[in-house]
């Protein structure tokens, strides 16, 4: 039989016994400790609880900031003679180093300046030796023969939990200045190309590419290309060919077999239907066809997720996949209004926040996935249709944010509108000055209605081919742009 037991965090005392050290930082502790001890107020200013003393590696700070928590708590303030007397009312003294050592704490500080940055730094080990502990433990269990799923699911979770995002992480100016100008050097080499291209020359002059800690915003009415565009992406994040990085892809509207067909038609050039009826025989070309695209299509790094709708396991999942292929560089999230179909979820505008809220800080914003995250959102939830003008599209970008009451169009670092003006609304007799022009058939026009860092002209509407059909969307050549692109004037 399967042992199925469930084993606690590996004690800290078992990693110490390893034979390489676990990742600590013990003078950095006594440092932080001493500031505490000279500016009580740094328990509030650092934002601290009663359960932080468990980042602290050696066990006699663990006791010492314990019960320096104890006196804050009690409004008593905290120098060596009160804590020194809170360990002996505690029965503690010897297990904190004894008077000795706790005179030694404040020797070497004349300031506490450097509080938050011992803070990051000591809460960086103890991530570390969580990971650590974490590995440990499903090491042990695997040993034991339990069930490889169960310890894999169980891992995931715990590590997710660690959320290294939050860790307080400080960087002097320097490290900041650094970093960038390696980016601006591999910039250089690159020509001025992105690291991770959109894939598309029109998307990219929007976005600066897909960068890593960013998100954009796909927004559009339902059946207007959102899903298209999002999978054409996909393909080109992803072709080994070209860029040969992975993708992952949470669809809360069409299930795995749906995309699946959308990216065989995408690439074969045949009709997505055929994949899912056709009146008439199956010639030996169309087979012939379909056999060759799903092997080009099985090559792609494309993780497919349908059963993430909550946020531990959207965090588990984007986990896995980055362990998985660390070249992950893109994570879609289709029909973000879906995420929860419970019905007190699409009421309350407090989820919807908190849901932007973990899609940009604790994935986008999280340097450990060094993902851009893309959100398709529709926004037949958010702007009212006497808000739509002629083109179909918000009449301004303050309607379209004011009207999103998830809080994503804020947080976004570009927002692009999608709209196909040849397409009538469901209820035509609410859509003023509905365009029927069959030179805009064919076509699907990017609006881009907000970017932090770029001055691109938010009112020109930039078209691309739009092959609905086969789920193709295209560049057209400079010169079809510049005849087809629409400026406007609202």
């Amino acid at each position: 039989m399967v042992n199925r037991s469930r084993r606690g965090p590996v004690d800290i005392e078992k990693l110490k016994s390893a034979a390489k050290m676990p990742p600590a930082a013990p003078e950095i502790e006594q440092y932080l400790l001493g500031s505490l001890l000279l500016d009580n107020a740094l328990f509030a200013k650092l934002n601290l609880h009663e359960g932080d003393g468990q980042i602290f590696f050696d066990k006699k700070h663990r006791t010492i900031y314990e019960e320096m928590y104890h006196l804050f708590t009690e409004g008593i303030p905290i120098d060596a003679i009160t804590l020194y007397r809170q360990l002996e009312k505690a029965e503690k003294t010897d297990e904190a180093g004894g008077a000795v050592y706790l005179a030694k704490l404040t020797e070497d500080i004349s300031s506490s300046a450097n509080a938050q940055y011992h803070l990051a730094i000591i809460k960086e080990k103890w991530a570390g030796r969580e990971i650590i502990s974490t590995a440990m433990n499903a090491a042990d269990r695997a040993y034991s023969n339990e069930d490889p799923y169960d310890i894999a699911q169980d891992t995931i979770q715990k590590l997710s939990r660690i959320d290294v995002s939050n860790l307080t992480r400080v960087h002097i100016i320097n490290d900041y200045s650094t970093e960038s100008l390696k980016n601006f050097e591999a910039l250089v080499e690159r020509k001025g190309a992105p690291l991770v291209s959109m894939g598309y020359e029109e998307l990219d002059e929007i976005t600066h590419g897909a960068r890593p800690g960013e998100m954009t915003v796909f927004a559009a009415r339902s059946t207007h290309g959102k899903t298209t565009l999002a999978l054409n992406v996909a393909y080109k994040i992803a072709k080994p060919e070209t860029q040969n990085r992975a993708v992952l892809y949470f669809s809360y509207e069409a299930g795995a077999e749906a995309l699946i067909h959308k990216l065989w038609a995408m690439r074969s050039g045949l009709e997505s239907k055929l994949f899912r009826y056709s009146k008439g025989e199956y010639t030996q070309e169309i087979i012939d066809k379909t056999h060759k695209v799903v092997e080009e299509v099985k090559s792609l790094k494309i993780i497919i997720d349908t059963e993430s709708r909550n946020y531990k396991s959207v965090v588990a999942s984007v986990t896995a996949a980055k362990s998985m292929y660390p070249e992950l560089s893109m994570v879609f999230f289709d029909n973000i209004q879906n995420f929860n179909t419970h019905e007190q979820f699409r009421k309350d505008e407090s989820v919807y926040k908190e849901l932007a809220q973990v899609l940009f800080h604790d994935i986008t914003q999280n340097k450990s996935f060094g993902v851009h995250t893309t959100v398709l959102n529709q926004i037949d939830d958010w702007v009212d249709v006497k808000k739509i003008n002629k083109y179909q599209i918000p009449t301004s970008a303050t309607d379209l944010a004011d009207d999103d009451k998830s809080g994503i169009s804020k947080l976004a670092d570009n927002v692009i509108f999608l709209t196909q003006p040849g397409l009538n609304f469901s209820d035509a007799t609410k859509a003023p000055g509905v365009l029927k022009d069959k030179d805009y058939f064919g076509k699907v026009f990017l609006i881009n209605f907000k970017t932090r860092n770029n001055e691109l002209a938010r009112h020109t509407m930039i078209p691309l081919e739009f092959q609905g059909a086969t789920s193709r969307i295209l560049s057209f050549s400079p010169q079809k742009r510049k005849e087809y692109t629409i400026e406007l004037d609202v």
